[in-house]
């Protein structure tokens, strides 16, 4: 095989250049390569190879134990070599199509055992050695290097990776697309695990269990991605136009460094050199300060890049319908001004006969209002702690969405769709109008309530002959009427949503 040849089947086993570490180009994935070649011709399948990786790595974990250099310096080859089949195992799937989803579980699974037998062999090297800096005046480490070494795995180390690695896939998304990017989300990790029987998948059900649980972890820690990633999904689906994808990927790309430092790499050569100098507990430190530190900016940083094109891309998409309703509303008034029955004059002089009332008023009305957006807000929240719409906002949309009924000659004909349209980003286009059609159902209904309320109120103070009887009876009949059909109607609807 020609070098030039080589060159180009290595890269062609690359993921992405863009998510490649220095490292893993010019020394990792070459060796890599040349492992999936060997085992190519062999007829070895990748899992095979997995499973070799995992046995170096275990032993080199158990090499760790042992505090003199011959033992250090095979423990470190020994990972070394581990980290190449990792390389290889993945390489000759996508060279020989041998993909499989027990691949991938075994893959991850692998660098889990590694590290879990690295910690626990350090943890018992040093814990009857006295602790550095004559701290204790000679005590030992005793449970406390135990303690550093839970926190150092399971709340950074696991959590980094975790992120690192969610990070990569939706560079790898915007950047290649669907087919070129594992990234997956809970729900639909949890619909597959529910539709497999247990009997013939006990262990793969177990796999999508706790991966379901790992793909949820990852959301939690990225709600402004979240809501990004919904509002593209929403408007493009899978089919994003090379402007978003080229303008997320131009931001996004700074931060794979970042992603690569928090995976093997440099988290393995601090390893090596804590062990080298004979300072293992150093890696915990190193992890827990140093690394941990780097989680929290990358995190900050795409968490922000989120929220800015998040915001860009939203205004982006409302603009044309804003337009739509602006120049419906200035029509409207241009209408309303045009057809006005009453002289200019004479409303200026109904306003200042208001008085001090006309404050009253409108402050009346605020109020009202301010109780229909706490209606339309519980039922958008539908029974959650939290919503990501805010009060204020709903208030707005409550407010701007009746002055449009109001402008429209026929009620419920323009603020309903303007709600839904302001409310679509924020919680889907289905949200949206189930909580509009739900909202106005209720408002309908209270004045069905009010009215057949208002019956006992005009007997308690007002005279009632035969005809006025006739009439409160059939409003009352028609009100509890409708009151009836309207809660039967609200479950329904309720039902659909839930």
């Amino acid at each position: 095989m020609s070098t030039e040849s080589e060159k180009k089947g290595i890269e062609a086993s690359f993921k992405s250049m863009d998510t490649e570490e220095f490292l893993d180009i010019y020394f990792n994935r070459p060796i890599g390569y040349a492992w999936a070649l060997f085992f190519k011709k062999l007829k070895v399948h990748p899992n095979v190879v997995t499973i070799f990786s995992i046995i170096l790595g275990i032993g080199a974990g158990v090499m760790f134990y042992y505090p003199d250099m011959k033992h250090t310096l095979l423990g470190i080859l020994l990972l070394m070599w581990a980290n190449h089949y990792d390389s290889a195992d993945g390489q000759l799937a996508r060279l020989t199509g041998q993909k499989t989803q027990w691949g991938r579980m075994l893959d991850g699974f692998a660098g889990d055992i590694w590290f879990f037998t690295i910690y626990a062999a350090i943890c018992l090297r040093l814990m009857n050695q006295p602790m550095p800096f004559h701290i204790g005046d000679g005590m030992h480490w005793g449970i406390f290097i135990w303690i550093l070494a839970i926190v150092s795995g399971t709340v950074c180390h696991s959590k980094q990776c975790t992120l690192a690695d969610y990070y990569r896939n939706i560079h790898l998304y915007f950047l290649k697309g669907k087919s070129g990017s594992e990234l997956d989300n809970f729900k639909q990790q949890r619909e597959i695990f529910y539709s497999l029987p247990w009997k013939g998948n006990f262990w793969w059900k177990a796999f999508l269990y706790f991966y379901g649980n790992y793909t949820r972890q990852q959301e939690r820690m990225t709600p402004n991605f979240q809501q990004f990633y919904a509002l593209v999904k929403e408007k493009y689906g899978d089919n994003i136009p090379q402007e978003l994808r080229d303008e997320f990927r131009a931001a996004s790309k700074p931060l794979m460094k970042y992603t690569n430092i928090l995976t093997f790499n440099t988290r393995a050569i601090a390893l090596y050199i804590s062990l080298l100098i004979g300072e293992p507990w150093l890696y915990f430190v190193f992890e827990v300060v140093v690394m941990t530190s780097l989680f929290v900016y990358m995190r900050h940083c795409h968490e922000a890049i989120c929220a800015r094109l998040y915001h860009k891309y939203i205004t982006k998409l409302k603009s044309k319908y804003r337009n739509i309703f602006l120049m419906f509303g200035i029509a409207a008034i241009v209408v309303m001004l045009c057809s006005f029955d009453m002289e200019y004059d004479e409303l200026l002089a109904n306003l200042r006969r208001a008085g001090m009332w006309l404050p009253a008023v409108v402050g009346l009305w605020i109020i009202i209002y301010l109780f229909n957006t706490l209606s339309w807000y519980i039922i958008i929240r539908d029974g959650k702690k939290g919503t990501p719409i805010p009060f204020w906002k709903v208030y707005k949309l409550t407010v701007s969405g009746f002055a449009l009924n109001y402008a429209t000659p026929v009620g419920l004909m323009g603020g309903e769709p303007y709600r839904i349209m302001e409310l679509t980003p924020y919680v889907g286009a289905s949200k949206a109008t189930s909580s509009v059609i739900l909202y106005v159902m209720m408002h309908i209904f209270s004045h069905f309530c009010f009215w057949f309320f208002s019956i006992f109120l005009y007997l308690a103070l007002r005279p009632v002959d035969i005809a006025m009887g006739t009439i409160l009876a059939v409003v009352g009949a028609v009100s509890l009427l409708a009151i009836y059909f309207f809660m039967k109607g609200y479950k329904m609807v309720w039902l659909s949503v839930l």
